[in-house]
């Protein structure tokens, strides 16, 4: 899926990604595809392994995405903007925290990262001024290069709880 094909039919919408168009398996949201789409919630098929840089960048009304576990991927600043996203639950399947994933999510207020992710990019929770927790797993292993490592938490102006395991 490379494009929201009517976006004026996705203003403050519950939308369902389907899992199949025109015959062929979506297995990718593709780059910038809801950018700036004023979505409030979206639910993505079992059948998406990728979501690519900005897919729901500066969606600002949008407060719920359901993430299957067959998502392997996610690129930078996929949900970056997403002013009234309160929480969400990303997929086991993950391994990788991109650049700026969340920066300046302000009403994000706690995380989970997964078992089985092993590194943290920069900015990935920047600017997240209401974010209160962070729970982070022992697989992690590099949060952003030493240089910017400070930069990744960088105006979580809330951040008073960050649990963590022996190790990491």
């Amino acid at each position: 899926l490379t494009s929201a094909l009517d976006e004026d039919s996705l203003v403050n919408k519950d939308i369902i990604i389907p899992s199949e168009v025109q015959g062929k398996k979506v297995v990718q949201i593709g780059q910038s595809a809801f950018y700036a789409c004023d979505l409030k919630s979206v639910t993505i098929p079992d059948t998406v392994t990728e979501i690519k840089d900005r897919a729901f960048s500066r969606c600002t009304l949008l407060q719920d995405i359901k993430l299957p576990n067959s998502i392997k991927t996610l690129g930078k600043s996929t949900f970056s903007s997403c002013t009234s996203l309160k929480k969400i639950d990303l997929p086991d399947s993950i391994t990788l925290i991109p650049e700026s994933l969340f920066s300046s999510c302000f009403s994000l207020e706690t995380i989970e990262i997964p078992e089985g992710v092993i590194s943290i990019g920069n900015f990935a929770f920047a600017t997240c001024k209401n974010l209160k927790e962070i729970t982070i797993p022992k697989t992690l292993t590099e949060i952003a290069p030493p240089v910017y490592v400070k930069l990744v938490f960088d105006g979580c102006t809330s951040l008073n709880n960050i649990k963590g395991y022996k190790g990491t």
